[in-house]
């Protein structure tokens, strides 16, 4: 038979107190930002990028601030907005596709 995968991990990587402590979502992200730039000073060293080697920390600055303010205030799964969306973990089912938002239709009910 086939068998199926049902994870028990925990999103805290190290408790400080109670429920308070660096989540692995977070290192995700940490880690992104400093690979991206990294990619980005190489490439602009070498030549590759239009960005001077002295912007690249400025213009990865902006772009993380940006995406997790952006990011974070979309619904999570089709991208609403909604607070309803966003108070829960997921969509509420009140768009038909995970790129409703982008395209500007609304589902039906």
């Amino acid at each position: 038979m086939f068998a199926y995968y049902l994870h028990d991990l925990d999103p805290i990587i190290f408790r400080i107190y109670d429920n308070v402590g660096p989540r692995w979502y977070g290192l995700a992200y940490v880690l992104a930002f400093i690979c991206s730039y990294v990619l980005l000073r190489v490439l602009a060293k070498t030549g590759y990028a239009d960005l001077s080697v002295e912007k690249v920390g400025d213009f990865i600055t902006g772009c993380a601030l940006f995406g997790v303010i952006i990011g974070g205030s979309r619904c999570r799964s089709c991208g609403c907005g909604k607070a309803e969306c966003r108070a829960t973990a997921g969509c509420l089912g009140c768009c038909s596709s995970p790129f409703t938002f982008l395209i500007g239709t609304k589902s039906r009910g």
